[in-house]
């Protein structure tokens, strides 16, 4: 099992990311602005980490589509299967629920998430 941490990631490997939050079956929220499924439109993210700092906008788990809490679009050349976890900059893990190859319509790997419960 491989800890993709996206900070990490961003830093040192210049790896392109679209973070968006999913609000539910119709599209998505991302930076200010809705993004529908039905005509993705990904926002190229690079450089600042700004626009991860925020828990409200981006890691707060929505829940709100089979399979995850968060969806994660990255470059095609990210190496990741269902074994690996994601920490997000605000230090939070998540597990792979799914990983869609999307490169034959867009050049991107859609991954979706789920946090984990630990139960006391």
């Amino acid at each position: 099992m491989t800890l993709f941490d996206l900070s990490s990631a961003i830093k040192e490997l210049s790896i392109q990311l679209w973070i968006v939050r999913t609000l539910g079956d119709e599209g998505y929220f991302f930076d200010g602005r809705w993004v529908s499924e039905e005509e993705p439109t990904l926002i190229p993210f690079s450089g600042s980490l700004q626009p991860l700092v925020s828990d409200e906008l981006v890691f707060s788990p929505a829940g709100t589509f089979e399979g995850g809490d968060m969806v994660l679009f990255v470059d095609p050349s990210v190496a990741l299967d269902h074994k690996d976890k994601i920490r997000a900059p605000n230090g939070e893990e998540y597990r792979i629920t799914d990983i869609i190859d999307w490169t034959a319509l867009g050049n991107y790997k859609e991954i979706r998430l789920t946090k984990d419960i630990v139960e006391d």
